[in-house]
């Protein structure tokens, strides 16, 4: 399965027709034969067509299973991805509105009996913010909800890897990414991402769902995080500037771009490669050949709405 993941990634990364289609077709041992055959004819269509944008990539994904000969995981799969929450914090999850983030999170949902789990890592499993995340789900209208901690059982794992929604909290961002390397928590949300599980990131966690973020150590590096979001995310920083959003947009190369998402606001990342604004406007910041511009993307929606 992780194959699949780091194939289809570099496709959508790749903009060379040529490329694109050799690296499909290494694909083909891991997805069964019907499937990557179907899947090789679309490509070829869509590549010979020209489509200029590569998002399409991730939407033709979605319409073809594939097998994981990992134990457990016999079964058929499908590439469903859904959309990415990134929130500078939990204020939008009790926000009311017919289109606000928290009914727009649960329409992603199944319509039956859906499962959340909680992942506390970045603040140390802390019961306060836990407690947050309980009363959003239980004004959602969940009930099957739970904390998996960072020192994480059998228990907990196999409720993380049937999660519908998965909730990564805000904290410490190193600490967090740390604790999910160590406790194969990495490797179980990848996973969870291409199998239509919906993520939501809240401040610290946002910042996980994109590139990266910088070390706190005396000469900060910068620590590369899922990288779900094709972006840096800077949450709630207004007051210093988004300080170190502008550091990692100026310490990569030309086109990277670093997401501020201020306080009380959200954004929503789709499959195409679409970022909608929550709320609030977002700051955007673009690596240039020589310097770092920066702009707003406004919501359709401004702060007297959702």
């Amino acid at each position: 399965m992780y194959g699949v993941e780091c194939q289809l990634h570099y496709l959508v990364s790749r903009r060379h027709k040529s490329i694109i289609v050799e690296l499909f077709f290494k694909i083909d041992g891991i997805l069964p034969k019907d499937d990557n055959e179907a899947l090789s004819v679309r490509f070829r269509a869509m590549i010979v067509h020209g489509w200029k944008s590569t998002g399409w990539l991730w939407i033709a994904a979605t319409l073809f299973g594939f097998t994981t000969a990992r134990k457990g995981f016999s079964r058929r799969k499908f590439l469903t991805i859904k959309p990415l929450y990134l929130l500078a914090d939990s204020q939008l999850l009790f926000r009311q509105g017919d289109k606000g983030v928290r009914e727009r999170i649960r329409a992603d949902l199944p319509s039956t009996d859906p499962t959340a789990a909680y992942i506390g890592a970045s603040n140390g499993d802390n019961p306060e913010f836990y407690g947050l995340f309980t009363a959003a789900m239980e004004i959602m209208g969940l009930s099957r909800f739970r904390m998996v901690p960072a020192r994480l059982t059998d228990e907990h794992r196999a409720f993380l890897q049937e999660a519908d929604l998965i909730v990564l909290a805000g904290g410490d961002v190193e600490l967090g990414w740390h604790a999910f390397e160590q406790n194969g928590v990495k490797n179980l949300i990848s996973r969870k991402r291409y199998e239509g599980s919906v993520l939501v990131g809240v401040s610290a966690g946002a910042l996980q769902l994109g590139l990266g973020a910088l070390t706190q150590a005396p000469q900060p590096k910068i620590l590369s995080t899922f990288g779900f979001a094709p972006f840096y995310v800077g949450a709630h920083a207004e007051r210093d500037e988004w300080f170190d959003l502008r550091a990692l947009v100026n310490l990569s190369k030309p086109g990277v771009r670093g997401i501020g998402i201020p306080a009380g606001g959200g954004a929503i990342y789709w499959p195409d490669g679409t970022l909608e604004p929550v709320r609030k406007p977002l700051i955007e910041f673009v690596r240039n050949e020589e310097q770092v511009s920066e702009g707003l993307i406004l919501p359709s929606h401004p702060a007297g709405g959702v």
